[in-house]
């Protein structure tokens, strides 16, 4: 909910939060392009991001990969293994 409605307070640690999740899922290069032109597999990772963004100590995912290709799951099956080693959460 610190990412929709925040106080002025706040707004930093989400502006901290939301930079840290971009980098983490490798996604600086594509950050600011609507979702709508990113491809399946850049948007699972915006999907990811937006996930890591907030605070969570499990992470639940439904079929991440689904409509990835094998270079695609891969890149992401990296990139998820560094989020829950780096946040120390549990992924389901």
């Amino acid at each position: 909910m610190d990412h929709l409605i925040s106080r002025r307070s706040q707004r930093s640690e989400v502006a901290r939060r939301t930079a840290q999740a971009i980098e983490l899922c490798a996604i600086t290069g594509f950050a600011n392009e609507p979702a709508g032109a990113l491809s399946t597999g850049q948007r699972r990772l915006v999907e990811l991001a937006r996930c890591v963004a907030g605070r969570f100590h499990v992470l639940l995912l439904d079929e991440p990969s689904s409509g990835l290709d094998r270079a695609e799951t891969e890149r992401f099956g990296e990139i998820l293994t560094r989020v829950v080693a780096e946040r120390r959460v549990a992924s389901c």
